[in-house]
Parts: C-alpha cells; sequence; structure tokens
C-alpha cells in the first residue's frame, strides 16, 4: 500500500509543483506584465515529485496526500512570485492557514492555531519596527502557515536555521543586494516536514 501512495504523492506533488508555477506565472503576468520562462520546471518539479513520494511512504490516507498537494500549490507559487516580483498575495498563504486552522479546531487541535500564532509573533514584531523593509507581512504570513504544518518546536528550529542560512548570505553579499526571506521559509517548512515525520 506504502509503494502505491508513493507512486500516488509522487504524482500528485509534481503535477502541484507544475500548477503553482503555471498560477505564478498568472499573477507575474498581472501583477507586474511580464511572463517568465526559465528553468523552474525542471527544478521544482521532481523536488516536489520526491517529496511527495517521501510523504507517501509515510502516509496511510490518501486524503492528506490531497491536502497537502494543494498546500503545495500555494507554496510554490508564493516562492515563485517573492522571487521574481517580490510580492505575494496575501490569499496564498491566508486560505491554507485558514483552512489548516479551521480544520485543526474542528478536531480539537488548539496547539496547530496556537504554534502559527506564536511563530509568528516574532515575525509581525520585525515587520512592525522595519515598517517592512526588514521583514515582509507575507514573511509573517509564510512563517504562520509553516508553524500550522509543522507545529511548534519544528517551526522554531526550522525557521532559526532558515535565519542563520539567510544572515550569512547576507553578509557574503555585503547588503549588496536584496535576498527574499519567504523561499528560505518555506524550504525549511519542507525539509522539516520531511525531518520531522511529515
Amino acid at each position: 500500500m506504502n509503494g502505491s501512495l508513493a507512486l500516488v504523492g509522487a504524482l500528485m506533488f509534481a503535477s502541484s509543483g507544475w500548477f503553482g508555477y503555471a498560477l505564478a506565472n498568472v499573477l507575474i503576468q498581472r501583477w507586474h506584465g511580464d511572463r517568465f520562462g526559465d528553468v523552474w520546471p525542471l527544478l521544482v518539479v521532481p523536488a516536489c515529485a520526491i517529496a511527495g513520494a517521501e510523504f507517501g511512504l509515510r502516509e496511510t490516507n490518501p486524503l492528506h496526500l490531497l491536502a497537502l498537494s494543494i498546500i503545495v500549490i500555494a507554496l510554490v507559487a508564493l516562492v515563485r512570485c517573492d522571487v521574481r516580483i517580490h510580492w505575494t498575495p496575501p490569499w496564498l498563504s491566508l486560505i491554507p492557514l485558514a483552512c489548516i486552522c479551521a480544520l485543526a479546531l474542528l478536531q480539537h487541535a488548539y496547539a496547530v492555531p496556537l504554534a502559527a500564532l506564536l511563530v509568528s509573533v516574532p515575525f509581525a514584531s520585525v515587520a512592525l519596527m522595519t515598517k517592512g523593509a526588514g521583514m515582509s507581512w507575507s514573511d509573517v504570513r509564510v512563517a504562520a502557515l509553516g508553524a500550522s504544518l509543522l507545529g511548534l518546536f519544528p517551526a522554531i528550529v526550522a525557521f532559526s536555521a532558515a535565519g542563520l542560512l539567510l544572515a550569512f548570505i547576507q553578509w557574503g553579499l555585503r547588503r549588496h543586494a536584496t535576498v527574499q526571506m519567504a523561499p528560505y521559509l518555506v524550504g525549511a517548512t519542507a525539509i522539516a516536514a520531511l525531518a520531522f515525520g511529515g
């Protein structure tokens, strides 16, 4: 059964990676007026497929894979928009976050929205202090979404590691270039989800 779910997960996540890429292109064209064609699908789709296969090996419920694959669409679109135009539509992160928290509350899993709230507080504080220059509200939303998927402790570990990596990269660039944070948060979320058992 797990072997079959691994194949299903790989196909679903690969499709989600492609749809996320396509969705981001539509948003970029609408808000920025440009269309970007590049090697993104060659990188993102295989990576999503590998992650989907790994989750499929661990999952016993195909509906969980379906829910995760829908979230993957939003995460891929978030990263691409942030990298290309340095902006992401709020609904890309807020809709999945609201659905996850609502489902958790229905199941009395109060730790899920609590983790999203607690993790987002320091991000929101930085965004307020820097008025969006040091950290955008998009990063706050992505952090909350990641925490709702991971839980409090894995999110703290993952985002701390992402922050350290980002600080090292900024130091290496000598601040001559802006580094977007959302891709690091999303990448940390994916790695932590696999490392901590999904």
